[in-house]
């Protein structure tokens, strides 16, 4: 089931495809929400990244293979609004949750041996064991656009099925 939240701004469109390689939950094996910190403000909306959380615990080299596998890495954790757009998201995920400790695959800018970097559910980036097991954060790479201006590369596209229809966006 593809979860879709509040701050979510996304353009989907129907296709008809039989045997395509376009990525989708199945693919990955767990729900895919996607997630953007719509503060209102457009002048610096392309300046903010989305994420899409993969929603199944993995270790830290089985994230980075999901999230390849959506044609993406982990997220970043640099930014100009990285620290706040995490917080907010992180915020959200926590009404929806009851584990107050949980934690998240983020990208590791110097990941050692057996340690790796998560963020908390207070938007806190952290070490942990590599071999924890923790949904993930992949990056969202698709381009900006405003209004209904969409980019119909194939490399950002995301497939769902519900019984016999496929939707793409």
């Amino acid at each position: 089931m593809l979860k879709l939240p509040l701050t979510l701004v996304v353009s989907l469109f129907l296709a008809f495809r039989e045997g395509s390689a376009i990525p989708s939950a199945s693919s990955v094996g767990a729900d895919l929400t996607l997630l953007f910190q719509n503060d209102l403000y457009w002048p610096s909306a392309a300046e903010h990244n989305g994420t899409i959380l993969i929603n199944k615990p993995l270790t830290n080299s089985e994230a980075l293979a999901s999230c390849a596998q959506l044609n993406e890495g982990l997220l970043p954790t640099h930014g100009p609004h990285f620290a706040s757009d995490i917080k907010s998201l992180t915020s959200f995920l926590a009404l929806k949750t009851t584990a107050p400790l949980q934690k998240f695959w983020v990208a590791s800018e110097a990941k050692t041996a057996h340690q790796c970097t998560a963020v908390s559910l207070l938007g806190g980036v952290q070490s942990v064991s590599c071999e924890s097991r923790l949904p993930a954060f992949c990056s969202q790479s698709a381009p900006y656009t405003r209004n209904v201006a969409t980019d119909p590369s194939t490399q950002f596209h995301v497939q769902v099925q519900s019984k016999n229809l496929k939707i793409i966006g």
